[in-house]
């Protein structure tokens, strides 16, 4: 089975898929000695290992790629990739996330933050249909790799209802899994009914 099929199979099953940030291939293999299915490499876990600061855009998408392609070299296991905002428009997104699936990456989240975010509240959205076309430009450019949309509407400060309705709008675009940054977990069951 390869790892896109295991990852459809896992999260396509009821219970939580846990998926740890591993940042290296040494925290990859000892994430896997532990029983965990599948990794993600996001660019906050990653930022801090390789400068000792969080994640406000140090890591670029290139450096991102070449992570996953030495991760995924090492263990064999689905591998989400946290591919930022896609580096640039849309006809950036489709190239990067050729790149990131010919790495390794089993699924590619494609996330709606301007890019040079400082966390907290506040900060700046793409347009929703910038995002949209970011969106449907990863689900053109991926042969098999899952597309995660991602919404960070709740974490700065927007309404539920816009976060929703944007995640709603993601999903349309054609991304195979979402995630609402933000979403209490007690809306995570509701959320996924709508």
């Amino acid at each position: 089975m390869s790892n896109v099929e295991q990852l459809k199979r896992l999260v396509s099953s009821d219970h939580v898929v846990q998926v740890p940030d591993v940042h290296d291939v040494l925290t990859a293999k000892l994430t896997i000695a532990t029983g965990f299915e599948v990794l993600y490499i996001g660019s906050f876990g990653f930022s801090l290992c390789r400068y000792g600061r969080p994640d406000q855009s140090l890591v670029s998408v290139e450096s991102l790629i070449e992570q996953t392609r030495l991760v995924s070299s090492s263990v064999d296991a689905p591998l989400a990739l946290d591919l930022e905002e896609g580096g640039g428009n849309a006809v950036a997104t489709f190239h990067n996330v050729r790149a990131a699936e010919a790495a390794g990456a089993t699924a590619i989240q494609i996330e709606d933050h301007v890019a040079g975010k400082a966390y907290g509240k506040g900060g700046a959205l793409y347009p929703a249909q910038a995002a949209i076309d970011k969106i449907k430009a990863a689900t053109d450019a991926r042969s098999d790799a899952l597309i995660i949309g991602r919404t960070e509407a709740l974490s700065i400060g927007r309404s539920k209802i816009e976060a929703l309705e944007r995640a709603a709008a993601y999903a349309e675009a054609g991304a195979d899994l979402l995630t609402i940054v933000g979403l209490p977990f007690q809306d995570v069951a509701e959320s996924r009914r709508q």
